[in-house]
């Protein structure tokens, strides 16, 4: 539930330069999953693991990941806390999605996996580029 809290700070977070808006893309989307994970976790418990094996767990480099949690924890103004009515108002979102009860918006990723071959041919254009994923996407402007 922290971890959501966070990454959804990073998204609404509207910095005083324009260029330092964070972007969600599907190239930086599982990296910023995982710094919000280890974010939560580092905050919350007295016993974590160390960069490298969240790292390693996320199919990164270490260096990168550190350059990652450097640039988002500064971005995020060192506030990873989250209070009480936050944490039950989020978990209380989390819950309506769990129940099968309640309707939930179509994910938008079974639209992309209908257009497959599409999704195909810009990966392979990505990679045919030698272009990697990583947060220069995620930073409009920063080289």
């Amino acid at each position: 539930v922290c971890a959501l809290v966070i990454l959804d700070r990073i998204l609404k977070t509207r910095p005083d330069d324009a260029r330092d808006q964070v972007q969600l893309t599907a190239w930086n989307v599982h990296r910023l999953a995982l710094c919000c994970v280890m974010f939560a976790a580092k905050f919350n418990e007295d016993r974590t693991w160390c960069n490298s094996q969240y790292a390693r767990i996320g199919g990164i480099d270490a260096l990168e990941l550190n350059g990652y949690e450097r640039f988002l924890f500064r971005f995020l103004g060192f506030r990873l806390s989250v209070d009480s009515d936050e944490y039950q108002l989020y978990l209380k979102h989390l819950q309506a999605i769990a129940d099968v009860s309640i309707t939930v918006p179509d994910d938008p990723s079974v639209q992309a996996l209908a257009e497959k071959s599409v999704g195909e041919k810009r990966l392979a254009v990505h990679r045919s580029s030698g272009a990697k994923p990583c947060f220069k996407g995620l930073v409009r402007g920063v080289s």
